[in-house]
């Protein structure tokens, strides 16, 4: 209840009174006024507060209102909600330091108030492997999430495969159930592939390590799966911006290994060549 109190010049004392359920949550594309009830008839001489109002059967819980008012709040969404904000400002700072070539990341930190320490933390985060992003940010699911600290560490690991059980490991583990028995959904598509892919060729270019062997050793992964990975890297320009797509826009038949035979082709002609059969077959099954 939200009592608004005016006085006038005839020293006449005027209270309003304005009752309305407002969830915590209102959702996406709901205003404030969407949760007032309708203004009752009055009587001459009656109060609005004499007149019980239609309030709508609405709240921020699944329970109380079918979710009509905004998503589900649970005791981790809060967590998840800081999680898809540190994602969201690490995408900010890459943009940034991609379309300024020149920013540095303490410049870049010194505008944005925290230290060179902090965007190299932040940044980092785009490390992570895509499914473990899907699965922190979702604020559908009520299901415990790492700590920032833990995720900043899981992001330093080196292979997808390594930061994905180090994830499960540590939700399985905040939720009292058995490493063994906690999974995260089945990746789909090849974009958490080709972000594999130049997470490696960097490291390597960068010194961390010597060969394609070394780096399967600290991956935890066989050399040869580490080799087809970073084949994908051979692709063309324009046959990458093809199938490093969501996986719903991929050409029908396009799988991993198909992806993989089409990348160990040596021109650029065969390469095109191999993936417009899968557009045809596509263009030919509408």
């Amino acid at each position: 209840m939200l009592g608004l109190t005016d006085k006038t010049d005839a020293e006449v004392l005027t209270r309003w009174h304005l009752i309305a359920p407002v969830p915590s949550v209102l959702g996406p594309g709901r205003r404030f006024a969407d949760f007032l009830p309708p203004l009752p008839d009055l009587a001459a001489g009656q109060s609005a507060l004499d007149v019980e109002p239609d309030f709508p059967d609405c709240g921020p819980n699944k329970n109380a209102a079918g979710q009509a008012c905004g998503p589900t709040v649970g005791a981790w969404t809060g967590a998840r909600r800081t999680i898809r904000e540190a994602i969201d400002r690490a995408q900010r700072y890459a943009k940034t330091l991609r379309t300024r070539s020149t920013l540095t990341r303490a410049q870049l930190g010194e505008e944005e108030g925290v230290s060179e320490t902090r965007v190299t933390q932040v940044l980092g985060l785009l490390r992570l492997d895509r499914t473990i992003v899907a699965h922190a940010a979702d604020l559908g699911l009520d299901q415990p999430v790492p700590t920032m600290k833990d995720l900043i560490a899981i992001s330093r690991l080196p292979s997808g495969r390594q930061q994905v059980e180090r994830y499960v490991a540590l939700c399985a583990t905040l939720a009292g159930q058995r490493v063994g028995d906690a999974e995260l959904p089945k990746q789909r598509g090849l974009q958490h592939l080709f972000r594999q892919a130049r997470i490696w060729q960097e490291a390597i270019d960068a010194g961390r390590y010597r060969s394609v062997s070394e780096l399967a050793r600290a991956a935890g992964v066989c050399h040869a799966r580490v080799g087809k990975v970073m084949d994908l890297l051979r692709l063309t320009p324009d046959v990458q911006q093809a199938l490093d797509v969501e996986p719903d826009v991929l050409p029908p038949g396009i799988t991993q290994k198909e992806a993989m035979r089409i990348a160990r082709m040596t021109t650029a002609e065969e390469q095109r060549s191999a993936l417009s059969r899968f557009r045809g077959t596509a263009h030919a099954a509408k």
